[in-house]
């Protein structure tokens, strides 16, 4: 009886691995074999086949596929690393993001990282305040908003009042809105100047709320608004709709707020 035990184990042992075997063949095997063809269109068909996967042969094609000289087939393999989201794939993208030449597909890896648990924020911030490519730069602000980490919000407090790009400040605006729960006033395409006005008030205002430390530029100039209160004369205005707190009742929610006239971005 033991005898038949062991055989039996054995053959589902044998039985096991061969079907691992005959799915990587049937599955990674044919896409790494079709992520070789000269046809951009079976690159792509490849990444199709291994998007959502975390294995190494799938990371390992696809961080192969971000140095593809066609653009698209890139992209599609980077957006399949975020996918898969597993460590590996989260180094891949990391050392995409530092060794691409390309800003479109830095910017994808950016944007990627975001889907990735414990990503570090500071990576994306760094690309966000200093590549040269506005592609990269607005990745790595999607990348942040998809983070929600308070760490990020300097790095798109600096992009509302320095990036010169509009659809790098219509990205930070967003997420930095993602990230608390709250919509401020901003226009993206008003002149610099108004524009710096505009963010530096918004930076004083999350100093004062004590949602984030001061940083060496930090202003010490009083805040304009608060998030009780509204801007002052020449601004859109956030009104708080806190209810009244009743003694002993529940605490309102500090980023129930909305714009009294939100701004299109």
């Amino acid at each position: 009886m033991k005898l038949n035990v062991s055989v039996i184990a054995a053959v589902v042992l044998l039985l096991g691995a061969g079907a691992a075997g005959w799915y990587w063949y049937e599955y990674g095997g044919r896409a790494a074999r079709r992520a070789r063809s000269e046809d951009p269109a079976e690159r792509l068909a490849a990444i199709r086949e291994l998007r959502g996967n975390d294995s190494a042969l799938a990371v390992e094609t696809c961080r192969r596929l971000s140095r593809d000289p066609d653009l698209r087939v890139a992209l599609q393999a980077v957006r399949a690393l975020g996918d898969a989201g597993g460590p590996d794939a989260a180094e891949a993208l990391a050392g995409i993001l530092g060794a691409a030449t390309r800003g479109a597909v830095r910017g994808e890896a950016a944007a990627a990282l975001g889907l990735c648990a414990g990503t570090d924020p500071a990576p994306l911030a760094a690309t966000l305040r200093a590549d040269p490519d506005a592609r990269a730069r607005a990745g790595a602000a999607r990348g942040l908003a998809r983070l929600r980490s308070r760490a990020a919000l300097p790095a798109l407090l600096d992009a509302l009042e320095r990036d010169d790009d509009a659809g790098v400040r219509r990205i930070a605006i967003l997420a930095i809105q993602k990230v608390l729960g709250v919509r401020f006033p901003y226009d993206v395409s008003a002149p610099p100047g108004r524009r710096a006005e505009q963010a530096r008030s918004i930076r004083r205002l999350l100093l004062r709320e004590g949602i984030f430390p001061p940083g060496p530029d930090a202003s010490n100039a009083p805040p304009q608004c608060h998030l009780c209160g509204t801007l002052p004369a020449g601004g859109r205005g956030i009104r708080s709709e806190r209810p009244a707190r009743a003694e002993n009742g529940p605490k309102p929610n500090f980023f129930a707020i909305t714009t009294a006239s939100p701004t299109r971005t």
